[in-house]
């Protein structure tokens, strides 16, 4: 799995003046925004991750229209900061939980599930990982994780820090095959700048393989969409006769 490199010089100057430029003209995090994503608008209060300044989650977010989830499937976000990702997938599932540890996020997430009227569909829970969905099981965990070791400072940099020594991607790789049903998979967006390291490695310890990958080239860096299930042990155990 891609990720830790280094942008060339020209993609790094782009993203320098875009990054400051937009937050200087467009999202103030001292005040809540509105903005509109495809069809939908999104409130975004101040300490949330803010999808009109990162393009991330916006692609990861429209992916859920290729994801082929059912409307009976059950599907769980972890870190859904706005919601986004939650609310893209209930347009195509009515069984969607939403979890983050921070509160203004989950705040954020359940004010734009009713913005967007899906608030039927969508339960936003506050807590860390798989705390809130304790011995629930799912056809799909989504998650778009921290890209950078580190200890955040504040809320608003959970959404990029992850930790340092237990950082959020090993906690997840560790316990998510336990959530999953026995069909069950994840789909996770990650990024060339992210620097987590022996990710395949530690997904191998975990028996967990992957099974589909998209990508998409975003100047500033280039993102993937990682979809994996667990491996299937007793097919690869069983031994052949004759």
């Amino acid at each position: 799995m891609k990720g830790g490199k280094k942008l060339s010089f020209p993609r790094r100057i782009y993203k320098f003046f875009k990054y400051r430029i937009f937050k200087i003209l467009l999202f103030r995090r001292d005040r809540p925004t509105l903005h509109k994503i495809y069809n939908n608008y999104f409130v975004i209060l101040p300490n949330v991750f803010h999808p009109g300044l990162y393009n991330t989650s916006v692609y990861f977010a429209r992916s859920m229209e290729k994801a082929n989830i059912k409307e009976d499937d059950s599907v769980l976000e972890i870190g859904t900061g706005s919601g986004i990702g939650a609310v893209f997938a209930a347009q195509h599932s009515k069984h969607v939980i939403a979890t983050d540890i921070n509160p203004f996020a989950v705040r954020t997430a359940r004010i734009n599930s009713i913005l967007n009227n899906l608030q039927d569909k969508i339960d936003v829970r506050l807590g860390s990982m798989f705390e809130p969905v304790v011995n629930e099981k799912f056809d799909l965990i989504l998650i778009h994780p921290p890209f950078y070791m580190g200890k955040p400072t504040n809320w608003h940099e959970t959404a990029f820090k992850g930790g340092e020594e237990n950082h959020v991607c090993h906690t997840f790789f560790g316990n998510v095959s336990k959530y999953l049903k026995p069909n069950g998979r994840v789909r996770m967006l990650w990024s060339t700048i992210a620097d987590y390291p022996d990710m395949e490695k530690e997904l191998e310890e975990n028996n967990l393989v992957i099974s589909k990958i998209e990508e998409k080239d975003n100047i500033t860096e280039i993102l993937f969409i990682y979809e994996f299930t667990k491996k299937d042990l007793n097919i690869e155990n069983t031994k052949i006769s004759y």
